[in-house]
This record gives C-alpha cells, structure tokens and sequence, in this order.
C-alpha cells in the first residue's frame, strides 16, 4: 500500500471487521459530528513490516461535503489512510480529487462486477484565486473626486491617443488605490460575526479534544458547543434575511436576491476552475483557455468571400454620395452635457475591462477631470483614432446550463470590454439615435430599443388585427421570426 495510487479492494483471509458508523467519540476516530470514521484491521504495531502494519480503513460518506474535501484529503494523508470506501460513486465534479476507476471481474462466482478505485493523494487541483473587488459602499467619493483633479492637472493633449489615455487610466486607479476599500474573503456570509466565529473556534476546540480523549463529559460539551453555534448561526442567518428582503427592491434588485439567497444557503457563488478534456485528459488554467480560444475562433470566424466585401464597400460609397454632407452637429467636438448624460445611463457595478477602470470611478470624477476625459473623447472623434485598449477585451467563458462541463463548445464567451470606451459609444449612439428619430429614417414597426416604444405594443396589435379578422370574417396571413 505504499504506491502513489491507493486503491479499495479486499483481501481474502483478512475480513475486516465493521467500520465505526455516526456516533459518540470512539477509539476509532469515529464522532457523532464527523462524516467519516477510522477503522483498523488487527492490532497496531509500532513497526514499518508491511506484514504487521495494520491496515487502516476509511468509511466515506461523500454526499455533501463539497465544502470539506481538502480537509478530508489531508485526513486521508495524516491517518496513512490504505482503504477507503466511498459510499458516492459522482463525487468528482471539480476534480477535487484525482480519481480513477476500473471494472474487476466477478468475485467468488458473484454475479456482480467490484470497482476498483485509485485516488491520487498527491494531486493537486488548481486553487481559484480569489480576485479582490472594490468595496464602494465605503469609498471616500469626496475625497477622490478631488485626487482625480489633482492627478489629471498635467494632462495634456497629445497626438499619441494611447498615451493620454493610458496616463489618464493610471491617474484614476491611482485615486482610487487611496479612497476605496479593496479585498475578497472566501466563503464569504454576509451574517458572519466575530461572535459567530468565537463560537465555531470553540466547537471545533471541543471536536478536538473529544476525539483525542473520547468519554462522557467530553461528548457533552462538544454538544453543548454545538448546540450554541447552530442557535446564533441560525439567529444571525434569520436576522441578515430579513435586514436584506426590507432593503430590496424586488422590481430592480432580483440580481442582489438571488445572490443573497444563494449565499444563506452556503451555496458557492464564485465560478469554478473550469476542467476541460483534450487528448482523454482533463486539463485547466492556461491550457483550458487556448481550447476555448480556438473553439470560439472556430465558431466566429466567418468566411467572406472578396466579391462580397466589394459589393459592400461600393453600396456604402453609393449611400454616402447620394446623402451628401453629414447634418451639421454630428461631427461636431462633444459637449459637456453629453458627457454628463451618458455618466448618469452608467450603472456603477458592471464589471470593468482590460484597463481595470470601472463605471463607478467614472460616475464620481471631478469637475476637471470630467473636462480631461472630455478631450480624450474630441480628440479621439476628431482624427478618428481609437485608443488600442478600448479594442481589447477580456473573455469571460459562461456555463451553459445543461451540458457537458469537459467540452468547450459547453461554455459561451461575454467580452469586457473598456469602461471608458463604452461611455464614449454610449455618447455616438446619442447623436446617432437622435438623427435617425429626426429624420424618421427608422420604420415604425421596430419598436426595440427605442424611446417610448415597447414591445409589448406589437403584441397587442397582432391581437387585434387577429380579433379584427374574426369579426369581418377576413383571412390574414403572419410571418413570425
């Protein structure tokens, strides 16, 4: 049992007696609390013959204990585990574990085939990092409102438009570095308390020493411990549901409930190390990403003929000659209205892009650095150059519910892109819709994604273009995409 790969199996002659099962503490390791317990075959003995080693045996009872499976990993390790038995045959979701299995033939004229299990002790999964996040409900907005100024005062115009723009996003994480809060916790329960982890320290003080001196007035404290943190975890959970639900706005916040929901329930909200397989392995991190990588260039990449491009490139410079000279103010330099309007659409918790800025150090910029950033956008309208970090963008490959995590066509990329560029797009598509509306170049059928019109609207008029048919006894016909 010394190989790197431990396996379950069984040995004939040598019947292993019951595994302790859920219970008070025991001599076998075994607890009313524990999920596991530690069974011996023979009697121990201070020597390394693996003839009279005793073989140690583990009763596993893997459902769910997603949350525990490092800890379980280094038990196997500390108590020179030799078998185990899993009572899950599914329990490598994430491969916590390194696992393989393999069908033996049938023992004693059994009817039924053993499974061989191998767990690689010495495997170890990539760790999540865990990204910090600006904390902004602690952020100091009047305090890096006036760094912004401060930082952006020697900006000046430049013909390199990647240049000012890249002192401009230096100058903003810099302020931001100095007023807002930044960190992550893992495991992170918006109800935890100080109180509530004094009292989880003391069960598991009390576990402990219940395990290693295992007797009656031990096993009641450990109760009594329990019983203590189960009651205010219980109360602190109650008490955070309720503070939350009165705060929400179910008609805006569904987001934030399900969040909420998601974390009183001890459910992982984080995303998990994706593992993906190629050439019957399963791999992650850096490999996984150039698979999904070539999958996505694979579907995206759209074969288009030259003819093609060509009747495109003649159809725009027909539509150019016969409109003529653009409508005066289209290409005029940006206002600061402009500017302040499209900072008001922004929405403050939306994930930043590649340069790390994010929509909430935009919203709180100060006066002069809204005038900065104002001629980063003219300058970049006027000779038409675009910073190269606003092309960029970081992809972001999402579960499709359903299928089969180890392929990559089972995940659909989302890009961030540049905060900053997006508000600068949010400003075209101001002028853009405006002229379109003005010059009623868009038909009145369309009714998504425009101002006051829904498209709720389309549905009633089919209704009643439907009704309208039944009472004239008329025969319509509908094309629905």
């Amino acid at each position: 049992m010394s190989s790197h790969y431990l396996s379950y199996f069984a040995q004939a002659g040598r019947a292993p007696g019951p595994l302790p099962r859920r219970g008070p503490p025991s001599a076998t390791g075994g607890h009313r609390t524990s999920i596991c317990g530690v069974g011996y075959l023979g009697q121990r003995a201070n020597t390394t013959d693996h003839k009279t080693k005793p073989v140690n045996i583990i009763q596993w009872n893997a459902e769910g204990i997603s949350t525990k499976k490092i800890p379980l990993t280094e038990r196997l390790r500390k108590e020179d585990i030799d078998v185990a038995c899993i009572q899950e045959t599914h329990l490598n979701p994430d491969r916590r574990f390194n696992i393989r299995g393999t069908v033996l033939d049938p023992l004693g004229g059994s009817d039924h085939r053993p499974v061989k299990l191998s767990i690689n002790l010495h495997f170890k999964p990539p760790e999540s990092k865990t990204v910090p996040r600006w904390n902004y409900k602690k952020a100091n907005w009047e305090k890096y409102m006036g760094l912004t100024d401060k930082y952006t005062k020697s900006l000046k115009e430049d013909s390199n438009i990647d240049r000012v723009n890249g002192k401009l996003n230096k100058a903003l994480l810099k302020a931001a570095a100095e007023t807002i809060p930044r960190g992550a916790r893992k495991n992170y329960k918006p109800y935890w308390t100080e109180e509530l982890q004094a009292l989880e320290d003391e069960v598991t003080s009390t576990r402990q020493i219940a395990e290693e001196s295992p007797n009656e007035q031990n096993n009641i404290s450990l109760k009594a411990a329990t019983a203590r943190y189960r009651r205010n975890y219980r109360q602190a959970a109650r008490n955070s549901w309720i503070k939350r639900t009165e705060e929400l706005n179910l008609d805006r916040d569904g987001h934030k409930l399900w969040k909420l929901t998601k974390a009183l329930n001890n459910e992982d909200i984080r995303s998990p190390v994706i593992g993906l397989e190629h050439e019957q392995k399963l791999v992650s991190g850096k490999q996984a990403a150039d698979i999904l990588v070539d999958n996505y260039e694979q579907v995206s990449n759209i074969n288009v003929t030259k003819q093609r491009k060509a009747e495109v490139l003649s159809q725009m410079q027909t539509t150019t000659q016969k409109e003529g000279p653009p409508e005066r103010g289209m290409n005029q330099p940006f206002l600061l209205e402009e500017l302040e309007n499209a900072l008001k659409a922004l929405t403050d918790t939306k994930a930043p892009g590649p340069d790390k800025v994010t929509p909430a150090m935009l919203t709180h910029l100060g006066d002069k650095a809204k005038c900065k950033l104002l001629n980063i956008f003219n300058n970049s309208w006027k000779s038409g150059k675009i910073p190269q970090i606003w092309k960029k963008a970081s992809m972001v490959p999402i579960y499709k519910k359903g299928k089969d995590k180890k392929q990559a066509s089972s995940y659909r990329p989302i890009s961030l892109t540049s905060s900053v560029g997006k508000l600068m797009e949010r400003m075209i598509n101001a002028r853009l819709t405006w002229y379109l509306e003005r010059n009623q170049l868009i038909c009145q059928e369309q009714a998504g994604f425009r101002p006051y019109y829904s498209t709720e609207d389309h549905v009633t008029y089919i209704a009643q273009y439907i009704e309208d048919g039944f009472q004239e006894k008329k025969t319509y016909t509908s094309c629905l995409g």
